[in-house]
């Protein structure tokens, strides 16, 4: 079932109108009570009644077997991050079906990160790469091209075919986030990029409803990555979070979706970056260091004075 079905069913005008009041899947509508959807939509009961209906019925919840299970995780892909320290981090890079978020404060690293992805994942899989096209989608505008033409040359890469793969999406509210994110999945992209994912919703609903709107974002975009074997990356800003005992958190929480990759990355002198995997399904905690060139992200040396460098 989709949304432009359970349009049909209430006899509304466009999809706009479930997304507007936060309706943005099957998932959503079916776990509403009907009263509560006849209310926010100004539907009849029966309509509500019978559209919950179909959106339960249509989502079939089937057991799959362990040793199936162990298949689909054996057989997931991964982009090279341009650092082996931090590929080895994260389980030997940026893996599929999968949503990794990297959170920091400003100028940690997070946007360096996504453009250097958007150029790893068109190179051949024999080189840490998808052989695929990338959609990026940049709610606050620090996309630039020209560094992504830098990296790509870095790689031996030709520059304008680099560019011309990267399906770019600059959307002004939450609403249009989530539409480019399923335009990116049917246009094929095997990497889905968003930097920053929390932005939009904090502007949209202020922190209390944005963030019920991030919380179904996220869901949806784990949704995307596992039913189309889809790499997804995620910035988010750090916050300063005492009352929760850390230093700081990324907006919306640590429990804002527990079963992604989060990464968060830390600054340091001379172009130096610490990423510290705090939350993985299986991956153990651990520390790793990189740094940010001209040439794109690359390792740090024991010789450069870190003692736990490659």
């Amino acid at each position: 079932m989709k949304l432009d079905e359970v349009v049909k069913l209430l006899g509304l005008r466009s999809v706009e109108e479930l997304l507007a009041l936060g309706y943005r899947t099957v998932e959503a509508i079916a776990f509403t009570s009907p009263s509560t959807l006849a209310k926010d939509l100004g539907v009849s009961l029966e309509a509500a009644e019978r559209c919950v209906k179909a959106a339960v019925e249509s989502l079939s919840v089937k057991p799959v077997s362990l040793e199936e299970l162990m298949r689909k995780q054996l057989d997931v892909e991964r982009i090279h991050t341009g650092s082996r320290a931090l590929d080895k981090l994260l389980g030997g890079g940026i893996e599929s079906c999968m949503v990794t978020e990297f959170y920091g404060e400003y100028g940690a690293g997070k946007t360096q990160i996504c453009h250097q992805l958007s150029v790893n994942a068109q190179l051949p899989k024999s080189m840490g790469g998808l052989s695929s096209k990338v959609a990026y989608i940049d709610p606050d505008g620090t996309f630039r091209p020209e560094r992504v033409v830098r990296m790509s040359i870095e790689l031996g890469l030709d520059p304008k075919a680099t560019l011309n793969n990267i399906l770019y999406f600059k959307p002004t509210n939450t609403y249009q986030q989530a539409l480019a994110a399923r335009k990116a999945v049917e246009e094929g992209v095997k990497l889905l990029i968003i930097d920053s994912v929390v932005s939009l919703f904090r502007i949209d609903g202020g922190m209390a409803t944005g963030y019920r709107g991030l919380t179904q974002h996220l869901r949806m975009l784990r949704d995307l990555a596992l039913s189309n074997r889809l790499a997804i990356v995620i910035t988010n800003q750090a916050v300063a979070r005492p009352e929760l005992g850390v230093e700081v958190a990324p907006a919306g929480g640590f429990s804002v979706e527990t079963s992604l990759t989060r990464v968060r990355l830390e600054k340091r002198v001379g172009g130096v970056r610490v990423a510290k995997l705090e939350n993985s399904p299986y991956l153990a905690e651990g520390e790793a260091l990189f740094k940010i060139t001209e040439g794109g992200i690359r390792d740090v040396f024991k010789e450069e004075g870190y003692d736990y460098a490659e």
